[in-house]
């Protein structure tokens, strides 16, 4: 650490106790946002809370071969890179719901749209109604979440649930570099459970979270993402509203003239709100309500189908061969001596490589 290597007492005592402040500040950041989820758990019609995260992809690609784990083979191959997109809402569900997005979709601020809306679903369809209140937790950046895009996207939600319980969407965030939180923890549980397992296909992912993990997650594959971010009206974007990459706390609500306003504080501990600032007039709001983003529609790329496609083939052909093959897989070289004993590689997945083949 800094503060050990300074050779002068005062240098030490001052770094010292000015990190045990920036600790204690961003440990006030995670307990005011706690506080929130305490608040949506007493009473989820008022306030539902929810946190949610993206996990590092290197671990979530398949197939995933053990035996083939340290081979050019594999660590080239042309897999499928599974996005995993973690909520956790205490409030409506004691499992954590998880997301599956494919390179097929465009990993961006519609991709967080569209998990926005189908949440609020959620949401509604738990409760049998729209809280008053919607709470998110995200990561601190504005590559997915905090832009103009997503609190656009929200804006526009509002609009649609005009005439529902629902009257204010905000957003908090904590302190870059802080930003760790319960659906990391998750994520670390999520990795362990697949740690040196064999997993070819995403059900088979999940079916090892489901036998692996004390409390396995939900899952869902995001279908429904919509072109926001090309289709934003101008009074929505980035060349009019400013200022949403600083605060920590934004909240977007109905004023009493129909119009929707935006508010901020610089902290989630921050005792004032900014001032109001209208975000959509009334006509602005009818003209939201008038229209509908267009859906998108997965599309692979010609050269993943044809890569990924030819590297299932191989592996096929690998796993039907069943035995001895230039890839050491054991001290035998045994494709069934590497499975742990039971039925052999070759015919544990043989299905799953026909069905991803068909």
């Amino acid at each position: 650490m800094v503060a050990e290597q300074a050779r002068d007492a005062s240098v030490r005592h001052s770094v010292l106790l000015r990190l045990g402040e920036h600790y204690d500040f961003q440990a006030a950041q995670r307990i005011a946002i706690s506080n929130i989820f305490e608040q949506s758990m007493k009473d989820p019609t008022k306030l539902i809370a929810v946190s949610w995260d993206k996990m590092d992809q290197l671990k979530t690609i398949v197939p995933r071969v053990q035996a083939l784990s340290h081979t050019s083979f594999q660590k080239q191959g042309a897999r499928i890179v599974v996005a995993l997109f973690g909520v956790h809402a205490p409030c409506l569900w004691k499992r954590p719901l998880f997301y599956t997005v494919f390179k097929d979709r465009e990993q961006g601020s519609d991709m967080v749209v569209g998990i926005l809306w189908d949440v609020l679903l959620e949401a509604a369809r738990s409760q049998g109604v729209l809280p008053r209140r919607f709470f998110i937790q995200a990561d601190n950046t504005a590559k997915e979440t905090k832009n103009t895009i997503v609190l656009g996207a929200a804006v526009w939600v509002l609009a649609q649930l005009q005439y529902t319980c629902l009257t204010s969407i905000e957003f908090g965030f904590l302190i870059v570099g802080h930003t760790h939180d319960i659906v990391d923890a998750i994520f670390a549980y999520v990795g362990a459970a697949l740690r040196g397992r064999d997993i070819l296909s995403v059900p088979q992912m999940f079916t090892a979270l489901e036998a692996h993990m004390k409390n396995p997650p939900m899952w869902k594959h995001l279908r429904d993402v919509f072109a926001f971010r090309d289709e934003q009206p101008s009074f929505l974007s980035s060349d009019t509203v400013k200022g949403v990459a600083s605060p920590h706390h934004i909240r977007l609500f109905w004023s009493t003239d129909g119009s929707i306003s935006v508010q901020s504080k610089k902290w989630m501990t921050s005792l004032d709100w900014s001032d109001p600032f209208v975000i959509a007039d009334p006509s602005q709001v009818r003209e939201l309500q008038g229209t509908w983003p267009s859906l998108t529609h997965p599309e692979w790329s010609e050269s993943d189908v044809s890569s990924g496609l030819e590297w299932l083939r191989k592996l096929r052909a690998l796993l039907e061969a069943g035995g001895p093959c230039k890839y050491k897989l054991g001290r035998t070289g045994e494709w069934g001596a590497s499975s742990g004993g039971g039925a052999s590689l070759r015919d544990r997945w043989r299905a799953p490589i026909g069905a991803m083949l068909v």
